[in-house]
C-alpha cells in the first residue's frame, strides 16, 4: 500500500511537470495519425515512465521508513577486513543521519562504543 502511494504521488508529480515534456508528435483534430509518429509517442512516454519508475524504485529502497529498525537508528554494515579506515568512511558518508548503528567485521580504526544488544533469547552475537 505504502509502494502504491508512493507511486501515486510520484506520478501527480509527474503529472504536474507534464508542460516539460517534449512529445514527438503532437496531433491536431482532423489530421491523419501516421503510425510511426504514434509509435515515437508511444516509445517516448515508455522511456519516461520506465525512467519515472526507476526514480521510485531508489526512493523505496533508500526510505528511512523502510531501513530502520523499531527505534528509529539506521543500520550500516561495515567490513574493515580489507579497509581500517572503512568505519571512518562509513560515518562521514552517513553523518547526516541522525541515528546510526554501525554492524561491525574485522578491525576498524576509530572510536567507538560497543553495545550489546540483549533480547528475550539472551545477548545477540
Amino acid at each position: 500500500m505504502t509502494k502504491l502511494a508512493a507511486l501515486l504521488l510520484m506520478l501527480v508529480a509527474a503529472l504536474s511537470n507534464a508542460a516539460e515534456l517534449a512529445v514527438p508528435k503532437t496531433f491536431v483534430n482532423g489530421e491523419v495519425a501516421d503510425a510511426d509518429d504514434f509509435n515515437s509517442n508511444n516509445t517516448y512516454l515508455i522511456e519516461k515512465i520506465s525512467e519515472e519508475k526507476t526514480r521510485i524504485d531508489e526512493l523505496l529502497t533508500n526510505a528511512r521508513w523502510k531501513n530502520a529498525l523499531d527505534h528509529g537508528a539506521i543500520i550500516k554494515k561495515v567490513d574493515c577486513t580489507s579497509n581500517q579506515s572503512a568505519l571512518i568512511e562509513a560515518y562521514h558518508a552517513n553523518a547526516h543521519e541522525d541515528h546510526l548503528q554501525f554492524n561491525l567485521t574485522g578491525s576498524c580504526f576509530g572510536a567507538y562504543r560497543y553495545m550489546q544488544e540483549i533480547t528475550e533469547d539472551g545477548p545477540s552475537e
